[in-house]
């Protein structure tokens, strides 16, 4: 198995644009051979910690952050994980997914937030996750 570690920064609330960089990054290692692209933290809207604008331009966990990675995994044959800005409801989550060709694999909320973090994101309920995958078991935290 081939994972990529994609060191890239994502300019705040820039979420097309951070869109297209993780994509096209993610496809750049596909293409070399990667079978597992891990993006980082909040990479989509960017690491930042303003609730109000976040809350303008956060997004569900199935839309369209995971149809675009989804995409990606389903024509590479490979997994794509990485974090964004979730609503989920009034709440903001700063979250994690991964997605492989048969869709959505795991789902992450950041538990432990940090200073800043806490004005802006509720902390996760949804534990630890991990799944077996066509590349072996996998596990999400940030």
């Amino acid at each position: 198995m081939k994972v990529a570690l994609a060191q890239i920064t994502g300019e705040p609330f820039a979420v097309e644009q951070n869109r297209e960089l993780a994509r096209s990054v993610a496809t750049e290692a596909i293409e070399r051979g990667a079978d597992l692209v891990v993006l980082p933290e909040l990479i989509v809207h960017g690491y930042v910690a303003d609730r109000e604008r976040l809350a303008q331009l956060a997004e569900p966990v199935l839309g369209p952050t995971f149809e675009s990675w989804h995409e990606l995994a389903r024509a590479g044959d490979a997994y794509v994980v990485g974090g964004f800005c979730e609503r989920a409801g009034d709440d903001l989550y700063n979250s994690a997914i991964a997605v492989g060709p048969e869709g959505l694999v795991l789902h992450y909320r950041k538990v432990h937030l940090f200073a800043a973090e806490k004005r802006a994101f509720r902390p996760g309920d949804l534990g630890f996750p991990v799944a077996p995958t066509g590349i072996g078991t996998i596990g999400l935290c940030l």
